[in-house]
């Protein structure tokens, strides 16, 4: 009697997976659309899916309905692409007729209270999320693409969504307490430290420096709160980065001085929420102690002006990219802080660390551009673009804008 061959079997066992795959396919596939609906937890969709067909306007208020081109199910979507309600076409437009009914105007996103959560670590997508409060590791944000809103506690677990308003409700019910029970153990902080990143960056860029404030704080025994603001860099102007900035700051005691940090983009957004407020330290509501720039190209960068016509700089970069071009009628200029302000800039004589920038640069801003002659303080390290707040250098002058020299 013959025996099969080892590839022969292997052969046979992919043959059968295949046939059985076809055959479950196609019994899924004939299978009846749904004729009611099923149980439905509210979550986020993402447009433009070649499984479904093109959605129908349902109302006046944005809400739509779709069909899925293999299962041939509806859906019921709001104006922030949150699932509302699935099965059979009628009963999605009865679960709109339902919810228009219950739900009062300007509440249509999700509901007026939390949706249904399992406490889970944050999978990153940190140019989608926007935050909008931040308090002792606390962070209430907003995806850009999809509208919802989520609270995370200090271990970046996300503890409760659902729509904007309905955070701001559990922030004061859940976060403020905490607080305050914190500071009363603690005491109030001296000054609040913000760090802003970059452009492409994320808040993960700072780990290093708010361990040395953390650390610098208890030596001295003073107390100060710093953390890292987190903004869809790529995906918002400066100018929108500015006003984003200044909601977190507006929700902030207002007694308390401040320290803004930036890299690179990051110092122009704090730049930006000064000159937009006409600010002067002896006015503002929450008066600036100090502010630092790493590496911000204050009169823009020449790879910008190569670059700012590629559709593939465009597509990166986003609306921010094309003002850091060195035309002074689109970068965002406005009046110098009045704080104490100091600038870094990566150096490396006599050519720099990029051929295709003029003079001395850090590889992406030239020397000149990061040391504004209004500043009063320049500091210069021979490290690049990416390292200048790992550096000794720019390591110390943060700690110097906190603490002084």
């Amino acid at each position: 009697m013959e025996t099969a061959s080892a590839p022969d079997i292997a052969l046979n066992l992919r043959n059968c997976r295949k046939l059985l795959l076809a055959l479950g396919l196609a019994l899924f596939l004939a299978l009846p659309a749904p004729t009611a609906g099923g149980p439905n937890i509210a979550l986020p969709t993402f447009p433009g899916s070649p499984l479904w067909e093109a959605p129908e306007p349902v109302g006046t208020q944005g809400w739509r309905i779709q069909q899925n081109v293999l299962t041939r199910h509806w859906r019921l979507l709001d104006q922030a692409n949150i699932r509302r309600a699935w099965g059979s076409r009628a009963h999605c437009l009865a679960a709109f007729a339902h919810l228009i009914a219950d739900i009062p105007l300007g509440e249509h996103r999700f509901g007026s209270g939390p949706e249904f959560n399992i406490p889970f670590p944050t999978l990153g997508g940190k140019q989608v999320w926007m935050d909008r409060r931040v308090r002792r590791g606390w962070r209430l944000q907003t995806n850009v693409l999809t509208g919802h809103s989520r609270l995370l506690d200090p271990h970046n677990l996300r503890i409760a969504w659902g729509t904007l308003e309905a955070m701001l409700r559990e922030w004061g019910r859940t976060v403020a307490p905490e607080v305050t029970a914190h500071e009363a153990r603690a005491g109030r902080p001296e000054v609040i430290v913000i760090l802003i990143h970059g452009i492409v960056r994320s808040r993960g860029t700072w780990f290093l420096n708010i361990r040395d404030i953390e650390r610098e704080a208890r030596r001295r025994g003073r107390p100060v709160e710093a953390w890292a603001i987190s903004y869809p860099s790529t995906r918002i102007s400066i100018g929108d980065a500015a006003g984003h900035l200044a909601e977190v700051i507006s929700a902030l005691p207002a007694d308390i001085p401040l320290v803004l940090v930036g890299h690179s983009m990051g110092g122009l957004d704090a730049h930006a929420y000064l000159g937009r407020r006409g600010w002067k330290a002896e006015d503002s509501p929450h008066p600036v102690k100090a502010l630092v720039d790493l590496g911000t190209p204050f009169a823009g960068s020449p790879l910008a002006d190569a670059w700012c016509g590629s559709p593939l700089y465009q597509a990166i970069l986003g609306p921010a990219g094309q003002e850091l071009v060195t035309s002074p009628t689109r970068l965002p200029r406005g009046p110098w802080p009045e704080c104490r302000t100091i600038c870094v800039a990566g150096s490396l004589p006599p050519g720099g660390f990029n051929r295709m920038i003029p003079g001395d640069d850090d590889g992406i801003v030239p020397l000149a551009s990061a040391l504004p002659s209004q500043a009063a303080e320049h500091r210069t390290v021979a490290v690049p673009h990416f390292l200048l707040m790992l550096s000794g250098t720019g390591r110390k002058a943060i700690l110097d804008g906190i603490f002084g020299r």
